[in-house]
């Protein structure tokens, strides 16, 4: 898969020399469009899949900032995503994905420091 980000530099660059004018959201929907993705994982936001209490799988991740069996951090563009619960595991490590396996309790969002 292409890199998202030289993606975007690279459509930035060819509008300005065409002299056309389009806003980066713009550039962003467009590329989303084409690469058949939501415009959200487009702009590095985080996508999260709770299933049941069993498991949340994160896509567009910044990888893992802390690990144990009853909290995962995770990072992301907002700071982090914290994961907690009871014998946490990982179920899937990948360069865009993440799952966690356990019982989940709770997920939500720290605005720490971002990635």
């Amino acid at each position: 898969m292409m890199n998202l980000k030289s993606y975007f530099l690279a459509a930035a660059d060819t509008v300005k020399r065409g002299d056309v004018s389009m806003k980066r959201e713009d550039i962003e929907r467009y590329a989303a469009a084409s690469l058949d993705m939501p415009a959200e994982l487009a702009r590095g936001v985080p996508r999260i899949v709770i299933t049941g209490n069993q498991s949340v799988l994160v896509e567009n991740h910044g990888g893992i900032r802390g690990f144990s069996p009853k909290q995962m951090k995770i990072g992301c563009v907002y700071g982090e995503i914290v994961v907690e619960g009871e014998g946490l595991r990982l179920g899937l490590l990948k360069k865009e994905e993440l799952e966690a396996e356990g019982e989940i309790r709770g997920v939500f969002f720290d605005k720490g420091e971002k990635r």
